[in-house]
């Protein structure tokens, strides 16, 4: 028997509002929803006019250039940017390449160009990923790109990711730009070119996060994120933009269960699913909600309620 830590809902309307805009088809159940949903949230990958957001495709260096200066919070720096290189002139990256570029996070070619629509490969990627960390070639062992690859295993920033072909796919560089915005950044020591952990998260460049219970001012507050008004009472994660506004929700061991109440005995009361199926819970300690108002237990008997706990 599950005892209820939130509260019961009695279910007298149907929530009616618009889906959050950036949530993909075709990477939804895969591993990388989480990743592209959350990114997507904070700006950092957009996806294609059809709605969807082709988690197998490549990305160019132009591409993952914008990625990274966004990750930075960099692209305020990016106006009126012009490239040192030879095939960047007039370029869409060319302020992103070169905001980049400076901060030593990408690297062009001898021959002095930079390949801006050449398709990015997984060394690339994750070397470029690893020094948005800030760790250099001076502060990891070894030689490339066997120093940046053991430096993001360690990490953890290609956790689930096969490194399968040459060419990196959108889906595996969302997950592993995601997986480094909750790793440390730091920056190298110029005396002892050790690399320093500052104690603050790659993310916290971009917005913050902070774990709570959501409320209705919450959901008033959620401009930018209308699918809050789903999880009310919820905990988990909720996460702000650098401007302090709400832009996505990670629930975190929080369940719910839909259904009729056909049963009450003091605190304990029984729900039914839509396929028959029963589950008890302990109301003890939890909070009523009954038509918009707090409630008895006894007054749930035969109503539509949903249950978080």
């Amino acid at each position: 028997m599950k005892k209820i830590l939130l509260f019961i809902l009695i279910l007298t309307f149907i929530f009616v509002g618009s889906a959050y805009a950036q949530e993909f088809p075709d990477v939804e159940g895969t591993k990388y929803e989480e990743a592209v949903e959350f990114l997507s949230a904070y700006g950092v990958v957009n996806g294609f006019p059809d709605g969807t957001f082709k988690p197998d495709d490549p990305v160019t260096r132009a591409q993952i250039s914008k990625m990274i200066t966004i990750v930075l919070g960099y692209e305020e720096f990016t106006t009126n940017m012009e490239s040192t290189f030879a095939d960047m002139d007039g370029h869409w990256a060319e302020r992103y390449v070169e905001v980049a570029h400076a901060f030593d996070i990408v690297q062009g070619y001898l021959d002095g160009t930079f390949g801006p629509d050449n398709e990015i490969t997984y060394t690339e990627v994750i070397t470029m990923v690893v020094r948005s960390l800030g760790y250099t070639d001076q502060s990891l062992p070894g030689s490339w790109p066997y120093d940046y690859l053991v430096k993001a295993g360690d990490l953890g920033i290609v956790e689930g990711i096969p490194l399968a072909g040459e060419q990196a796919t959108r889906g595996d560089i969302a997950l592993m730009t995601y997986n480094a915005l909750f790793s440390t950044k730091g920056a190298v020591n110029s005396q002892t070119e050790q690399w320093e952990s500052s104690e603050e998260l790659l993310l916290s460049n971009i917005g913050y996060g902070m774990e709570t219970q959501i409320t209705e001012t919450d959901i008033e507050n959620a401009v930018l994120y209308p699918k809050l008004k789903e999880y009310e009472y919820y905990g988990g994660n909720l996460y702000y933009n650098i401007d302090d506004e709400i832009v996505y929700f990670q629930n975190i061991n929080t369940h719910e269960v839909n259904g009729k109440i056909v049963s009450v005995s003091d605190n304990i009361i029984v729900i039914e699913d839509e396929n028959g199926n029963r589950k008890l819970f302990d109301t003890a300690g939890a909070e009523v909600i009954y038509n918009g108002v707090e409630g008895k237990t006894i007054s749930l008997i035969n109503s539509d309620a949903k249950i978080v706990y």
